[in-house]
Parts: structure tokens; sequence; C-alpha cells
């Protein structure tokens, strides 16, 4: 018998307690790419494009399908609610303008169904074959690198990245903003592209200076009494520590100029509409090194971002091993902000491709269901076939059944269900903290990673945390591993959790070895502070930057060790789990602001099949006379969810038969309990 008694005394969720911002409407948005690149994008970029499009010989045929009334209705109907679609890429207006007017169009057409339309706009690069010369001036918007050059994006000798100070870049953007809402009537924009690489031109190099010559703390962190001949620092080598006060000080340059530069935007974008929102593509979480590569604070986004594209490649499944975008919802949780999923590969062999299997669709809308801040939808069904006009929807049918079936009945669940604004309710807290992300070898963030895929497979419920003062009530474990350079307030915190009554502080490897500069910390005072009350240390070596995963594309390339292992089975008491039943079955528990409880199992999987003897543990979160609602998900969706009331069993609900996704609900005492409508 599997041992849950340490799970019994777990408290009932404080209905006390705010859950943040409760903008998220119970009617789940669900959105679908209609193209984002204009026609002569494809044509420019030739065959290195995408392998959907080739050199992009008959994108204008691919183009006219996707316009088609037909195709807007069958959208519709399947409960697509937003379209995003080209609107400007780089080259300059007067060339983009061209398609302007058939963009229009295309705006109008699905508006007039009760469609909105995104306008995709290009953030990260400027096009200057053409862009310089409408606007000869933009020369001056390139950014440089720290031996002068232009910043390219990627690899393409015609693409320059922006510098996010000069003036002139920001009035352009804004002058685009207008013209996307006002002028092509846009309901929302989407700007691709909108992290930082830092800039080294002249200009930012003086507002570096300023920057560093106001703060008053200058000459304790760098020697330097003043800034005046400071030269901002080049990127620092691959694979190791920053510990250099300059560069940990122009991390946070950048990170504040990116601020800055797109909270203007999202305040110009508000003037001119105040409904309107704003999606981007940061290039994230594919590593959690964000404010060195990316200048992107996880917990800033939510101040000029309404959605967040998860771009990571993590294409829900299982695949010689587990698969999830379960990272990049929590982690929008934790910033306040909601989540667009970007999912593509499956595998490392599978290059941009769409899911693989019927069940793989299911898999990737239950984990967006299943997390309060993500939207729903798939940037794949729309892209080309590589036959001309014909989609990739066209080209596998059963997949797009599938997606026709579970859309059904996750619409017809919201009907039958009160989704009153939730959150995640989680026994674990997972520390990730921005600063000392961004100052440690990349093997940090994915020895991080690896707990999560840990708490995952383990079926044990959880949130991420980026400070431990954000730990709710009925937490009863913090995670921090590797999270080596933690301010002396940030220690404090973690002491502060770990001495309450029933709280352990889990710290595994460096964990605040060092302050936030990099600076180690007395071996001694460390160590005391290791033997604290509630504290429980592991030593766990980190990996070395050779075997660091280069850009996160997939949830499975972070391993758990054994060591690693060890100790989190060691200090979460071995054998303990919420869930017995087939190992891909995960589960997501959130809590409603009136009390309700929903725990979300799905069927990772990505195989068709019929699961019974599904067991879930409730221990104490529910009183002993408690009833419980199943609303299961069947191989074909029959009429809708049927839900089923069902009664604890020392503990334990075994849930009735179901495939893919399984939902059980309790109704909190105070609250009416949902009834079927």
């Amino acid at each position: 018998m599997t041992s849950t008694g340490w799970l019994e005394p777990t408290t009932a969720p404080d209905l006390r307690r705010s859950t943040g911002n409760s903008g998220v409407v119970s009617s789940r948005e669900c959105w679908a790419w209609a193209g984002w690149e204009t026609d002569r994008a494809y044509r420019r970029l030739g065959k290195s494009s995408t392998l959907y499009f080739g050199n992009g010989a008959w994108v204008s045929e691919w183009r006219r399908r996707i316009q088609q009334p037909e195709t807007l209705r069958e959208l519709q109907e399947l409960g697509v609610t937003i379209l995003i679609t080209r609107f400007y890429k780089g080259f300059g207006m007067k060339t983009e303008a061209e398609e302007w007017e058939e963009i229009r169009g295309f705006v109008r057409q699905a508006q007039n169904l009760g469609m909105k339309v995104w306008g995709y706009l290009q953030g990260g690069s400027l096009y200057g074959e053409t862009l310089f010369l409408e606007r000869p001036d933009a020369r001056e918007w390139v950014a440089r690198t720290s031996e002068g050059k232009p910043l390219l994006w990627a690899s393409y000798y015609f693409r320059f990245m922006p510098c996010l100070n000069h003036p002139g870049y920001l009035a352009w953007m804004q002058d685009l903003i207008g013209q996307g809402l006002l002028n092509l009537g846009f309901d929302s924009l989407h700007i691709d592209n909108n992290y930082y690489h830092g800039c080294h031109c002249e200009r930012c190099a003086g507002l570096f200076r300023a920057w560093l010559n106001a703060r008053p703390d200058l000459e304790a962190l760098t020697g330097l009494p003043d800034a005046g001949a400071v030269m901002p620092p080049p990127a620092p080598p691959a694979g190791y520590d920053i510990s250099d006060p300059l560069r940990i000080l122009w991390i946070a340059f950048n990170v504040e100029t990116r601020r800055r530069f797109y909270k203007q935007l999202y305040r110009h974008l508000k003037s001119l509409r105040p409904e309107a929102q704003l999606s981007a593509n940061p290039a994230f979480p594919r590593d959690l090194s964000s404010r060195l590569h990316l200048s992107l604070d996880p917990r800033l986004e939510s101040e000029f971002s309404d959605f967040v594209m998860a771009e990571n490649g993590n294409q829900p499944g299982w695949h010689a091993g587990l698969v999830s975008q379960a990272e990049a919802h929590l982690m929008a949780e934790a910033g306040g902000y909601q989540t667009l999923s970007s999912t593509w590969r499956h595998d490392a062999a599978l290059q941009n491709g769409p899911p693989q299997t019927p069940a793989a669709v299911w898999a990737g809308i239950a984990e967006e269901f299943s997390h309060s801040r993500a939207a729903l939808g798939n940037n794949w069904m729309l892209r080309p076939s590589g036959e001309h006009d014909r989609l990739l929807a066209d080209a596998l049918p059963e997949r797009m059944d599938a997606f026709r079936e579970a859309m059904g009945f996750f619409r017809d669940l919201e009907t039958q269900v009160n989704f009153p604004a939730r959150r995640t309710w989680g026994e674990v807290g997972v520390l990730l903290n921005p600063e000392s992300l961004s100052l440690t070898r990349q093997s940090a963030g994915e020895a991080c990673r690896a707990v999560i895929r840990y708490l995952l497979l383990r079926r044990l419920p959880f949130r991420i945390l980026f400070s431990p003062v954000e730990a709710t009530p009925e937490m009863k474990f913090l995670i921090a591993c590797h999270q080596n350079c933690l301010s002396d307030t940030e220690m404090d915190d973690v002491s502060a959790f770990a001495a309450t009554p029933g709280r352990r502080a889990i710290l595994l490897g460096d964990t605040g070895r060092f302050n936030e500069w990099f600076i180690p910390r007395n071996e001694r005072d460390w160590r005391t502070w290791l033997a604290g009350s509630g504290m429980h240390h592991f030593d766990l070596p980190l990996a070395s930057s050779a075997a660091n995963a280069g850009g996160h594309m997939a949830t499975r390339v972070s391993c758990v060790s054994a060591p690693m292992k060890r100790a989190l089975d060691s200090a979460l008491l071995p054998g303990t789990r919420r869930v017995r039943g087939p190992h891909q079955i995960l589960l997501h528990i959130e809590t409603g602001e009136d009390g309700s409880l929903f725990f979300h199992l799905r069927d990772q999987s990505g195989i068709s099949r019929e699961i019974s003897g599904v067991r879930v543990h409730v221990g104490g979160l529910c009183p002993p006379d408690a009833s419980f609602r199943a609303f299961p998900a069947r191989l074909k969706t029959d009429g809708g969810p049927r839900p089923i009331t069902l009664r604890p069993e020392t503990g334990w609900i075994p849930l009735p038969p179901f495939a893919h996704y399984g939902l059980l609900t309790l109704e909190s005492p105070n609250t009416t309990p949902n009834k079927p409508n």
C-alpha cells in the first residue's frame, strides 16, 4: 500500500488570500496562426523561410485559401475566436502597405463573423534593403555590437536588430501601432521578437554611464568613483558564471531599457484603443537565463504584455519521455500574464512538426485548458501542407477531427461547470530567482527544470515562485535548486518559510552561497543558514557547461539525475503521490476564489485509449462527507461531458473510465454546487 499519511493534514485553500488578476474570463479564447509574414518576406527568405513554404513560389495560392469565407466559417465552427495574421515584418511602411488593402478586407470579413483579428508586428528586426530606401535615417536605429558592427538578427546579413534607446525607432513603432489599430482595424497586436540583446552605440554608452553615475553604490560595487570613461562590456563567454559587477549592472540596464521601451508602446496602444491587447513573443522560456540573453525579467512582463507566447517547442505529449508546456503556463501565473503556446517539436528529429497523433492534439488542448492562464489554440493547422493551397488541416483530417472533438468537449464543459477566477493549488513551491539564473551557467536553469520534471512525473501539485514571499498558505515545501546568488532579504525569506511549523525548505546545490553580486558568503555563515530550522540541504553537483542543453526546446532534455531523485525522494517522503494509475497520467489542481477545487487529469501518452482504475488522493483537502463530480472524456465525445457524483473512499476517489482528460470538482460548502445548464 502506498503511504499517504503525510498528505492527510494538508490545509484547505485559504479563501481570504487574493487570487491575483481576476481578468481571466471563464470562456477561453482560442487562437490560430493565420500567416504572420508578408508575401514579400517569404520570397526574400527563399527556401530558408520554413519547410512549409519552400521559396514562397505558391504562397499567394495558400493565402487566398485561408482568406476564403468558407475557411473562416470552418474555423469559427471549431471554436477559434482569434486569428493572428500579417501586418508589418520590417521592410518599411511604403513597401508593406502594398498588402494592407487586402489585409483590411480580411480583418473586416473575420470581424463580421464575430472573430477577433490581431496584427503581427515585427519588433526585433529591420530589413535594411528596403527600409533604408524609405527611411535613410533608419540606419541610425541599428543596434551595434561591442566591436561597433551592426547587430544582426540570427545569421541573416540583411536583417538588423534595433536600438531600443533611439527615439526615432520608438516613434516609428508607435506610428505602426496607430496604423494597425486605426487604419487596418485590428482588434489587438502581436509583437514578435521583442527581446533585446543590448546595444553598444555611443548613445547607449552615454546613457549607461549616466545610469551608473546616478547609483549611490557605484564605487562600493565596482571600485569606480566615476563612470565617465566606462564602456559597456562585451557579451560574456558562453558557459561561465558572471561575477564581473559591471556586467551584472549592464544586464540590469538592458532589462530596464527594454522595460521602458515596451511600456511606452503599451501606453500608446491603450491610449488609442483601451480594450486592445498586446501579445508578444520574446522567445521565452527557451532557457531561464532570460535577463542575460533576452533582457527579459518574467516578473515585469505583465506591465506591458497581456499575453506572452510560450515558444519553446514543447508540443505536449510523450515521446521517449514526458514533454510538457506546464512550466511556461505556471511562469505566466507567477508573472501575471497569459500565454499563447506556439508548440512545435515532439522530438529533436521532427523539425517544425505538428502533433503526431490525434491523442497528442488532445494532450495539447487539455494541458492548456488545465491552466487558467493559457489560451487554447495552435499554430499548425493553417500552415500550408506543401501542395499549393492545401493546408495541414486538409492533410491531417484525423488530427483535425481530434481538435474538433476536444474543443467541443471543453466548450461543453465550460457550460456545465462554474469556473471562477482561479489559481494553481500546490503543496510545493519551486523558487526560480531570475537574477540568480541569469548569472550562473545555463546548466543551473536546466537543473531547475529537472526539478519541475520530477514533480510532474510524481504528480505532486506545485507552483513556480519568483520569491519565497509568494508562497501560498497550503504550501508545505519550498524547493530551491542551484539558486546560488540570493540577496540577504531572499535568504531571510527562505528562512522564514522554513521556520513555519509544518514547512520545509529543500535546498539543492550551492543555493545561497553567493549574494546577488556573486560575492561569496562567509562559509561558516552560509553553513549556519543551511542548518536553520526546517532547512534541508543536499549537495548536488552542477553539470559542466558542456552538458548544457543549448536552447531549451523540450522538457525531456532536462534529465533528473540520480542524486537529485534521491534528495527529493528523501525530502518529500518516498512513495507518496496524489494519483494512482498509468504513469503518463498527469495532475494539475486549481482552486477558485470561492473555495471550489478543480482536479485536472490528463493522459500525456499521445495514445488513443480508455483508461480505468485511476484513483486520486484528496486527503485533507475536503470534509469527510464531501462529494465530488467527475466529468470524464470518452474516446468519441457524445453529447458532451456527463457528470458523475462520487464520494471519497478512505481519502481516495476512484475515477470512472475516461480518455485523454477528466475533471474532478469539489464545490465549496459556501457556494452553490455546479449544475448542468
